[in-house]
């Protein structure tokens, strides 16, 4: 039996993760030369936390507090994408200390 992954074989996909610059610090944050760099709902997902974190006087939001007054299951599933999305582009910084806890979200 061959149980090989068809995501990193797909000629279509191919392999995400062959696009890594090696040379690139991995501390150095992602530099949006336009919005048009993030899709429409991951701008207003960071606008909505920068809204939050304007609001509150803070320099951080909690994942658990933004879902508790704005949250069902749709809304928690897009805001963890979001998260990713944002994280992965280097526009946000996220701290979650242990599996399944609070994830809390800071601007980078």
């Amino acid at each position: 039996m061959n149980f090989s992954d068809p995501f990193l074989e797909s000629p279509i996909l191919g392999n995400p993760f062959l696009d890594i610059d090696s040379n690139q610090d991995e501390q150095t944050p992602y530099i949006f030369e336009d919005q048009s760099q993030l899709d429409e709902e991951c701008k207003s997902f960071l606008e909505f936390i920068q809204s939050i974190m304007y609001e509150a006087d803070s320099n951080s939001v909690y994942l658990f507090d933004i879902l508790k007054d704005h949250g069902n299951r749709r809304m928690a599933s897009q805001a963890f994408y979001n998260i990713l999305t944002l994280k992965t582009r280097n526009a946000i910084e996220v701290v979650q200390l242990n599996p399944m806890e609070d994830i809390q979200i800071s601007l980078v």
